[in-house]
This record gives C-alpha cells, sequence and structure tokens, in this order.
C-alpha cells in the first residue's frame, strides 16, 4: 500500500513538472514579429510618394490689355496723328488733327485756316472726355521771350477756335514753344511758313 501511494506521488510531481515547463511564446510572437535574436525579415521596399504636379498657370491670353495713355505723332506736313481709348466703348481711336498756320508776327486765325479748325473740332468731338494740349510755335525770327509770348497768342487763339466749334473748353490747354521746336531747320520763306504753326496734341505728349 505504501509502494502504491509512493507511486502515485510520482506520477502527480511528474505531470505538474510537466506543466511548469512549457514554453511559452515570447511577447510579440501572436503579432509575427520574430523573437528576440532570431531572424530579421527580408526589408519591404517602399515607394515614395509622387510629388504633386504643379497647378497649371492661369490663362491670361484672353485678358483685355490694360488701357495705354493717348499718344501723338507728327508727320513733316505737321498732320498729327493722335491715338487714344474710347472710355465708353474701351476701343481705340485714331484721330487725324491738321496744323493751324499764321501769317508772320500773327496769331489771328486766316481764313484758309477756318476749314482745318472745324475739321479738327469734328475729330475732338469723338473722344469727348480725351484732354488735349494746343501748342503755338513760331519760326526763327525774333527773340526767345518775344516768340513765346506769340506762340502763347496763337494757341489761346486755336483755343477759342475750337471752343466756338463745339470742344469743351475745360479739356484743353495751351502751351507755347516759340521757336524752340521748328518742324523745318530750314532758313528759307517755305520753312517758316511751316514752322509759324499750332497743333493739337494729346496733353501728356507736350
Amino acid at each position: 500500500m505504501k509502494s502504491a501511494l509512493v507511486a502515485l506521488l510520482g506520477v502527480v510531481w511528474v505531470a505538474l513538472a510537466a506543466t511548469g515547463c512549457a514554453t511559452t511564446a515570447p511577447a510579440g510572437a501572436a503579432a509575427g514579429k520574430p523573437a528576440s535574436g532570431g531572424a530579421t525579415p527580408a526589408a519591404t521596399e517602399t515607394k515614395p510618394a509622387e510629388a504633386a504636379a504643379p497647378s497649371a498657370p492661369a490663362d491670361t491670353a484672353d485678358k483685355a490689355p490694360a488701357a495705354e495713355a493717348a499718344q501723338s505723332q507728327v508727320a513733316s506736313s505737321g498732320t498729327v496723328t493722335l491715338k487714344a481709348v474710347d472710355e465708353k466703348t474701351g476701343q481705340v481711336v485714331t484721330l487725324s488733327l491738321r496744323p493751324i498756320h499764321f501769317d508772320y508776327d500773327k496769331y489771328a486765325i486766316r481764313q484758309e485756316d477756318r476749314s482745318a479748325i472745324t475739321y479738327d473740332a469734328g475729330q475732338l468731338n469723338r473722344l469727348p472726355n480725351l484732354r488735349v494740349m494746343i501748342e503755338g510755335h513760331c519760326d526763327e525770327r525774333g527773340t526767345t521771350e518775344y516768340n513765346l509770348a506769340l506762340g502763347q497768342h496763337r494757341a489761346v487763339a486755336v483755343l477759342h477756335a475750337l471752343a466756338a466749334e463745339g470742344v469743351r473748353n475745360g479739356r484743353l490747354q495751351t502751351v507755347s514753344f516759340g521757336k524752340e521746336r521748328p518742324l523745318d531747320s530750314g532758313h528759307t520763306e517755305a520753312a517758316w511758313a511751316k514752322n509759324r504753326r499750332s497743333i493739337v496734341r494729346d496733353a501728356s505728349s507736350s
């Protein structure tokens, strides 16, 4: 009986020992992580994220150009070509303005120049808000001071003539250049006759 009891205790002890020595998986094994000292899995190549494509620049081809200032060009004949933007339509309008000529040492509008005054007034009234400058010029004879005064009288005479034709007075300005800006650099009667003149230009050109 005693020997049977000893044998039973031996079996129980062996069972308890087997239970206590069971291998326990290291922490993290269930999650697929290798145990400490185990083989390292092959590195996985990660494709870098593609850079975002730059946004296309805004299309500006169909944008209207900024309004330009009025521009004048003077031909050898003295005729002025003036380009300006019509504020109502936004379109560029080209005006052709004729010179007004004067007799020697005079500033009265000659009868033969009345048609040029009427024509210029009609041109200017196409752009009723455009401010213009009326220039007075003289030939080379006489002193600088005298010709500056005479040129001013000529410019003012044209201003009054244009106003009488319906051009609003408030948009007209005058300036005299005397004999400083000859159209013809010659020293003949023909050259002097061309230089005794008054022209109308955009106010920013003088």
